[in-house]
C-alpha cells in the first residue's frame, strides 16, 4: 500500500454495543487500528469486510489527493467499479420496430384470456382490455382527434 499504509483483517469477536454497524479507531503507538464491530444477525461478515473494502480505497484515494473533496475520492475498488459501471450496464438492446399498438394486439392474439389489467377485484383479460381500447380509439376519432388541421 502507498505511504506505508496497510491494512488486514484482525478476527475478533465483539459487538456493536448498541449500533448496528461500529468503526472505531485505536491508536497505538504510532500506528492507527479500525475496528469494525456490526450486530452479526443483521450483517454478514462479507458484508463488513465490503464495507471496510471501500473504506479502505476511500482512505488511500484521500492519501493520494488529499487536495481533492471527498466527494470526489474513490469508494469502489476498480474491479467493483468496472462490473457495475461497464459490465453490469451493457444495456443495449434490439427493440422490434412495430408500433406499441401492433405489440399489444400481437400480445392479445397470443394470449387473448389472460389477464391484462387488474384493479382490486376487478380484472380485464387482453381481449376485453383491447375492445375497450379500440372503442375509445374509433370514438375519439369521431371526435376529430388526431384529425390534421390542413
Amino acid at each position: 500500500m502507498s505511504r506505508g499504509v496497510w491494512f488486514e483483517w484482525l478476527e475478533q469477536q465483539t459487538h456493536a454495543e448498541g449500533f448496528e454497524l461500529k468503526l472505531e479507531a485505536r491508536r497505538r503507538e504510532a500506528r492507527i487500528g479500525l475496528l469494525w464491530q456490526y450486530d452479526g444477525a443483521r450483517f454478514a461478515r462479507a458484508t463488513v469486510q465490503r464495507y471496510a473494502g471501500y473504506f479502505e480505497t476511500l482512505l488511500l484515494a484521500a492519501l493520494e489527493s488529499p487536495e481533492r473533496a471527498v466527494s470526489a475520492l474513490a469508494v469502489l475498488p476498480g474491479s467493483e467499479r468496472e462490473g457495475l459501471l461497464v459490465e453490469w450496464n451493457q444495456s443495449a438492446r434490439e427493440y422490434p420496430q412495430q408500433c406499441l399498438q401492433e405489440l399489444f394486439e400481437a400480445q392479445v392474439a397470443r394470449t387473448p384470456d389472460r389477464p391484462a389489467l387488474r384493479f382490486g377485484e376487478q380484472a380485464l383479460s387482453y381481449r376485453e382490455l383491447n375492445e375497450r381500447a379500440n372503442r375509445l380509439a374509433h370514438h375519439l376519432r369521431a371526435l376529430g382527434v388526431g384529425r390534421m388541421p390542413w
